[in-house]
């Protein structure tokens, strides 16, 4: 004779009715906590963690993201991006709320697996640049300090 030991039925039928009530309570409370750590591990997915999620404008340029820096050999202020800008002129360095990106880029960094674009003018308009992938380095005349837009 084989016995469901995950059953509940056969668990009311050997319990007083106090002892099958804390015995539902007990179920629900499992329910719950199964429930609830089944929410908080969604949220963890979601929310991302370690440098599995590049948190872009954090100071910090991720695998997958552009960075731009105000300063030569990536020093100053830091612009760390995944997205394209048409313009550049409303967007402030991560670390300095006080500066705008618009025409203030003097090196950086490609950290995506493809080649970012950067323009001199908005709109992608202007002369056009190309930074490959993993490249680092600081802006040559024609780009220094005269980026005012990019994309992927």
């Amino acid at each position: 004779m084989e016995i469901d030991l995950a059953s509940s039925d056969l668990d009311e039928h050997h319990f007083s009715a106090p002892e099958k009530q804390q015995r539902r309570e007990m179920r629900n409370l499992r329910k719950a906590q199964v429930w609830l750590t089944g929410a908080l591990a969604a949220g963890a997915l979601i929310a991302g963690t370690g440098t599995a999620q590049a948190w872009y404008w954090d100071g910090k340029v991720d695998v997958g993201e552009f960075g731009g820096y105000s300063g030569f050999l990536s020093t100053g202020s830091v612009i760390d991006t995944p997205y394209n800008y048409p313009t550049l002129a409303n967007e402030y360095y991560a670390n300095s709320y006080s500066l705008i990106v618009d025409n203030t880029i003097s090196s950086y960094w490609n950290r995506h697996s493809g080649t970012w674009n950067v323009y001199t003018g908005y709109n992608y308009s202007g002369v056009h640049g190309w930074l490959p992938s993993g490249h680092r380095g600081d802006a040559s005349s024609t780009f220094n300090n005269k980026i005012s837009s990019m994309r992927k």
